[in-house]
């Protein structure tokens, strides 16, 4: 949150999210500025931690994204991400990008998490401007993007880029549908690709 971002309006912002978690709320709403963004991740994020809580199992993230980058997820979003996957929880993401660049930092951390993490790079650029990018939990919750033109070279603050998007707590049609998106685009790159410890390493 920045200086110029009343820590009224955030407050509000995030008690409607949680509200609508909280009572697994059919209903969308809208996620326009990063700021918006991170708290968007951080209950879906919240979320997905209850449900390992209450039924321990299987359960994943997917994420499609044209970068994965410190600004938006870390902190406070990627210690979630690592408690998720501490507590045994899998993430999947899928960075539709010639190049990892400063998804790098956020993959490093992350990949610590051996056999629970895994991120797949694309290896291209083509076509990004009509990749959906998503935050899907298990079968039941997604945050999805309106497709839009790399950001490449444009600082990420609080309030830029302005991509407007839809969070959704409690949806399984729409989630189910996402997740075998999010299915057949990661099945293509599996041999172009590698376990996220491996790119770090490259």
């Amino acid at each position: 949150m920045s200086d110029s971002e009343p820590e009224s309006s955030t407050q509000r912002y995030h008690n409607a999210l949680r509200l609508l978690r909280e009572r697994q709320h059919p209903d969308s709403i809208t996620v326009r500025f990063p700021w918006q963004c991170k708290i968007a991740f951080l209950e879906l994020i919240e979320l997905a931690i209850r449900r390992i809580d209450e039924n321990p199992g299987s359960h994943v993230i997917r994420i499609i994204t044209g970068k994965f980058p410190w600004k938006v997820y870390v902190p406070p979003v990627g210690d979630s991400l690592v408690k998720y996957l501490e507590l045994g929880g899998k993430l999947k993401v899928l960075v539709w990008n010639d190049e990892l660049g400063d998804s790098q930092k956020l993959v490093d951390v992350l990949a610590r998490q051996t056999g629970r993490f895994e991120c797949r790079l694309a290896h291209t650029k083509e076509s990004a401007s009509m990749i959906s990018h998503i935050f899907v939990v298990d079968d039941i919750a997604y945050r999805i993007e309106a497709p839009h033109s790399p950001f490449d070279g444009e600082p990420i603050t609080d309030v830029s880029p302005i991509v407007p998007s839809r969070i959704c707590f409690n949806d399984r049609s729409s989630s189910a549908k996402l997740a075998e998106y999010f299915e057949s685009l990661w099945g293509l790159f599996a041999d172009r690709s590698s376990l996220s410890h491996d790119l770090a390493s490259a």
